[in-house]
């Protein structure tokens, strides 16, 4: 292998940081263009969407305690009684 000089080194590491900082440069502006909202506005969504959560998660609670009610009703009274502990 031929080795290179000093000066084709000092270009080609020249030529690396160069692309690593052009790149590290369209990656900020990219982040800032395509950044998220606000953070209030954030906070906002996230609050509206813990209320729709917690109001899907008390309705389905309740079907399903709709639902177990119907079962433990057709079941036979005898099954239904929890067995006497001795």
């Amino acid at each position: 292998m031929a080795q290179r000089s000093g000066e084709e080194k000092e270009g080609s590491v020249l030529a690396l940081l160069g692309a690593l900082s052009l790149g590290a440069l369209c990656g900020a502006a990219f982040g800032l263009l395509f950044a998220p909202a606000a953070g209030s506005e954030i906070r906002a969504r996230l609050a509206l969407e813990a209320s729709r959560l917690r109001r899907s998660t008390e309705d389905l609670v309740d079907q399903l305690g709709k639902r177990l009610s119907g079962v433990l009703e057709r079941l036979p009274k005898e099954r239904r009684e929890e067995p006497d502990e001795e």
